[in-house]
């Protein structure tokens, strides 16, 4: 089975009093999502897409998009996808490449 598995480091972002709770050992466990490529053909440019959006779609899961009523929240989330897409940019050009 084919699949691409990005570990998605998402920046501290500040929840209030939930980011003060004790659960220090859970909080350094970072999140990580395995999206399959096994039913895509990384040669043809449309499943290249396809993945691209699969990637987009668990980055937002991990990194959430914040909170409608905190601007601090929203720019975080943006930042920490920001970052995640830009750290597995060289990975997935990689990929892209060995399907050449």
């Amino acid at each position: 089975m084919k699949t691409f598995t990005a570990l998605l480091i998402p920046t501290v972002l500040f929840f209030g009093a939930a980011a003060a709770q004790p659960g220090i050992a859970q909080a350094a466990t970072a999140p990580s999502v395995t999206v399959s490529h096994a039913d895509l053909n990384l040669a043809n440019a449309a499943d290249r897409n396809v993945l691209q959006r699969r990637l987009r779609a668990a980055v937002r899961e991990v990194c959430g998009t914040g909170f409608g009523f905190d601007p601090r929240s929203q720019n975080a989330a943006r930042e920490c996808r920001e970052q995640t897409l830009e750290s597995i940019a060289i990975p997935v050009s990689g990929l892209f490449a060995s399907a050449e």
